[in-house]
């Protein structure tokens, strides 16, 4: 599988959904991308408002619960049926 990034915005972080199906991709920049972990093709992003950067990504295992952090101080929680 290869996920496409470039040398501006490398892949910085990975993480599998807690179901393993999803591959969620860290660069620099405001959006987590999610691809399908099998064939890695894009399944959408998680888009953050605003100018502050991404700097981490966790995903619970039990729940599937992504949190994210940024630059500006902000920990986002994601639900993963809305994504």
């Amino acid at each position: 599988v290869r996920i496409p990034s470039s040398a501006l915005k490398p892949v910085q972080q990975l993480a599998f959904s807690a179901d393993g199906m999803r591959l969620l991709a860290r660069t620099s920049g405001t959006a987590i991308r999610v691809c399908d972990a099998i064939t890695g093709a894009a399944l959408g992003e998680l888009a953050h408002p605003g100018k502050a950067d991404v700097t981490g990504l966790a995903v619970a295992s039990g729940s599937g619960l992504i949190a994210t952090c940024r630059t500006d101080g902000t920990v986002w929680l994601w639900h993963p049926r809305n994504q």
